[in-house]
């Protein structure tokens, strides 16, 4: 329709000069907070089958009626009134200005005075009252890139396709159901529908955000070099299909974000690129480092030279000449600044592995032994499900030889569910480690679990393109794990026993070590490494982050959500469950239960709740008693 173009630029120059309405007269703060927050209120009323049919047919009767008024101004009002309605609609259904205004109040909200938060809480409705001030500016440089879909892009998107009723209206209706009820608690089946179908919405539109932040490389008048396009697509296809596609395509945009802010910042003049865990999801360091304090509002340039893209011929004229940097500059930590190659970005590098490990953080990965218990770990919230022949504790009775578990039960696991599956493989047997990355696992675990099939040496973890997990028992081992190429640690404590015990002296000695280190200097810390047999350099980085440097999970015997949130107290990025899940009374509530514990590790109240009528936990074990040839921490040095 010839008024489309005008009615986008006008929504757009209303919505920058006089932003959102407030609450009381905002029609989608009034559909999320009267109309989706009564009939989405009060899940658990029924079944989980029950609920989501429930939440199937208020989806679509709340798209229907959010629709009603722009239906009414399209199909009735005459061309001139229709050209001042649409524009006020549509400038409605995009949040640009407070989008910006919410990110730079971060900021303005002073962290140092414990300021920011409710701000950032607004942006990505979470509770941000645990978050650390890193992980605050962090959560709002991500919140905003992904908002650029779900704010800006999406709207103009679906309103180029379908209209206002069709388009705008429906993909609005659906990003804030989403936004409202799309989480992994008590109400993941009523707000199935709405993520899935804000899923669906959002899949075009990212790829074009995607398209538009390349195009945006050339304008920042930085230096581009042919052919970029194609290695940076193929960095992301690889992600997507070797493994890494559990949340890599709506991650993607965000890393260019990163990626481009930081150009920008750099081309214009400025003194301190960017940081934040954002833009070292893909292109940096991991777990702890100081960053830098994010230049939130400094990514609005950048922001807003990409809209006008998606409706240019900028977009394909770019694309067509593949023209993006060959080198992008990121902040590693407060003192240093390195420029990084694409190339580096590659599938199975270790910034990727490290990545993807550190993207379970603050979840569950539960063992799983068929597609049945896989299922059930997904629903309860797992972020990931281990997969083998038998639990632990199956693995502890029967004795023998424990091997890798059958490429046909991996494989099962593999199609039965959509997040990461992980596999173990025997300490030192590099052949089974390369059947589980020859059968698409995202993860190996070279497991004391599993009978060893070297004594003295482990698998050299670095020449795998898939990153690894390996248990540990104090720092010199973690360290020496790190060096050997793993990309995530866990305390190894005692499997199959349903007692924490170990795991809790593992965790304290890993902690311990490292804050001894922070008092030394590097001849102490030298000596130290030599004590330990450590490499140096992993030690003093350790020293410096205050941290391991790759994410570190809790393991062996975690039986019950309070063991789970003890150990997330201790300072543990996540668990392992094992045996404690499938070996207790309820299964499926055991596990629903750990992953909220984990969730709200810091609140007893919510601790207690979830522990309510568990029935018993595993049977467990006195570790006291364990004959010396079925202990299994000592496995693996």
């Amino acid at each position: 329709m010839v008024f489309e173009p005008v009615i986008i630029w006008a929504a757009l120059a209303a919505d920058r000069v006089a932003g959102d309405p407030p609450n009381r007269w905002h029609p989608t703060a009034w559909l999320g907070g009267q109309f989706i927050g009564w009939w989405g209120g009060t899940p658990g009323r029924f079944s989980p089958s029950a609920e989501r049919l429930y939440g199937v047919v208020c989806c679509l009767c709340t798209v229907v009626i959010f629709a009603i008024p722009f239906y009414l101004v399209s199909r009735f009002f005459p061309p001139l009134f229709y050209i001042v309605a649409g524009v006020v609609l549509l400038s409605l259904t995009v949040g640009w200005r407070s989008l910006e205004e919410h990110v730079a109040a971060v900021e303005q909200g002073g962290l140092s005075r414990g300021g920011g938060r409710d701000e950032v809480q607004m942006l990505v409705s979470r509770n941000t009252g645990t978050l650390s001030d890193e992980e605050v500016l962090s959560a709002a440089y991500e919140s905003m890139a992904e908002n650029l879909t779900d704010a800006i892009i999406g709207p103009l998107f679906w309103f180029t396709l379908g209209g206002l009723p069709g388009g705008a209206a429906v993909f609005r209706a659906a990003n804030t159901m989403d936004a409202m009820l799309g989480y992994r608690d008590h109400r993941r089946y009523i707000g199935w529908f709405p993520a899935r179908l804000d899923d669906v919405l959002c899949y075009l539109p990212h790829d074009l955000l995607v398209s538009a932040f390349f195009s945006g490389f050339f304008p920042l008048g930085v230096p581009v070099t042919p052919g970029g396009v194609c290695a940076a697509m193929h960095t992301c296809g690889r992600a997507i299909m070797g493994g890494y596609h559990h949340g890599a395509r709506c991650r993607w945009h965000e890393d260019c974000l990163c990626k481009t802010e930081c150009l920008y910042h750099r081309r214009w003049g400025g003194t301190e690129p960017p940081g934040g865990r954002a833009c070292h999801r893909l292109c940096g360091s991991w777990g702890g480092d100081r960053y830098q304090r994010p230049h939130l509002h400094r990514s609005a340039p950048c922001g807003r030279c990409f809209i006008p893209h998606l409706f240019s011929l900028k977009v394909g004229l770019s694309l067509g000449c593949g023209f993006v940097p060959d080198h992008v500059f990121i902040a590693v930590s407060q003192q240093d600044v390195k420029t990084m190659k694409l190339e580096e970005l590659r599938f199975g590098t270790e910034l990727v592995k490290r990545g993807f490990a550190a993207m379970q953080k603050g979840g569950v990965i539960m063992d799983v032994v068929n597609a049945e218990q896989a299922m059930i770990a997904e629903e309860a919230g797992a972020v990931a499900v281990m997969s083998l022949e038998r639990v632990p504790s199956d693995i502890r009775k029967a004795g023998g030889v424990a091997r890798m578990a059958d490429p046909a039960k991996v494989t099962e696991i593999i199609d039965s569910v959509s997040i990461p599956v992980m596999g173990k493989a025997r300490i030192g047997h590099f052949v089974e480690a390369q059947v589980l990355e020859a059968l698409g696992v995202d993860m190996i675990d070279e497991s004391e679990v599993l009978t060893p099939a070297d004594e003295d040496y482990h698998i050299v973890k670095s020449a795998f393109t898939v990153p690894f997990v390996c248990g540990a028992r104090n720092l010199g081992e973690a360290c020496r794990r790190i060096n050997e190429g793993a990309a995530m640690i866990r305390t190894k404590g005692e499997a199959g026993t349903g007692n924490v015990v170990e795991a809790v002296r593992h965790m304290r000695a890993i902690t311990s070590g490292i804050h001894e280190l922070q008092g030394m200097d590097d001849i102490e810390i030298a000596a130290r490494a030599r004590a330990i047999e450590a490499p140096f350099e992993i030690l003093k980085d350790c020293a410096v982050r205050g941290r391991l440097p790759v994410v570190n999970f809790s393991a062996g015997g975690i039986a019950t959500p309070c063991d789970a949130a003890m150990m997330m107290q201790l300072g543990c990025d996540g668990v392992f469950v094992g045996s404690g899940i499938f070996k207790s009374e309820t299964p499926a509530e055991m596990a629903r239960a750990i992953v909220e514990a984990v969730n709200h590790y810091d609140d007893a109240s919510v601790i207690a709740e979830v522990s309510r009528g568990l029935g018993n936990a595993m049977p467990g074990l006195d570790i006291h008693t364990l004959p010396e040839n079925e202990v299994l921490r000592f496995r693996g040095n």
